[in-house]
């Protein structure tokens, strides 16, 4: 993935390059969203920081390998949540991911505390 962002001419200034693994394997065609870096101290929110809690995934920025990460989603389902964004634009709520082929409520109800809904980029 590093060989790709190069050839992109780089990250931007406000690139999260945290958030994507740059030894990852990328296959011909495939298209790499990198979210952008907020700082929790900056964000205007009131949530706290909870130690060794991991930071909610932006389903309308998230990469494949970071929805990958939310319990029972697979790489076939983190690439219909970003074929759905891609078509119909971002979500609204994190209730819309429920219009994605393959979740139901089960897994919704598993993943909807660990999703949050951000501005696209």
């Amino acid at each position: 993935m590093n060989d790709a962002i190069q050839a992109a001419g780089g990250f931007t200034e406000s690139a999260d390059t945290q958030a994507i693994n740059l030894a990852e394997i990328l296959v011909d065609g495939e298209q790499v969203d990198i979210p952008a870096f907020i700082p929790t101290s900056m964000s205007g929110n009131n949530t706290r920081s909870i130690p060794g809690a991991s930071p909610l995934v932006d389903i309308n920025t998230a990469t494949l390998v970071e929805l990958d990460t939310l319990p029972d989603i697979g790489p076939k389902t983190a690439q219909r949540i970003i074929d759905y964004r891609m078509a119909n634009g971002p979500f609204n709520s994190v209730e819309d991911l429920l219009k994605v082929d393959g979740i139901g409520e089960v897994t919704f109800n598993k993943i909807k505390s660990l999703i949050t809904v951000g501005t696209s980029p």
